[in-house]
């Protein structure tokens, strides 16, 4: 099972990469599985979820269960586990930290 929370952030939490930091007045995100086509913008440019995973070696046991989070316009803002968007860098005042963790039992 995948449990997904939002906490408040404090100026000293650091995240990793199965947090998003992210600013409460720029909800809704949605939280989903990958689709054919999906990009995400890296500081190289724009690159296909498909071949991000590949090059990091991801299995495709994994792929097939990575979660994205997008903005309302379908943004990809990040695959979580793996890779953060280059448009975050852009996002001012982050107050909530949206983590996603899955339980294994």
């Amino acid at each position: 099972t995948i449990s997904i929370n939002v906490l408040e952030k404090d100026a000293n939490d650091v995240t990793n990469l199965s947090e998003l930091c992210y600013n409460i007045q720029r909800l809704p995100i949605h939280i989903r599985s990958r689709k054919n086509g999906d990009k995400i913008l890296l500081s190289s440019g724009y690159k296909k979820i498909k071949d991000l995973l590949i090059d990091e070696k991801i299995g495709i046991s994994k792929r097939n269960n990575i979660l994205l989070a997008v903005d309302e316009e379908e943004n990809v803002l990040m695959v979580f586990g793996v890779k953060k968007s280059r448009i975050l860098k852009s996002i001012n005042d982050n107050n909530i930290i949206i983590r996603v963790e899955e339980n294994h039992e």
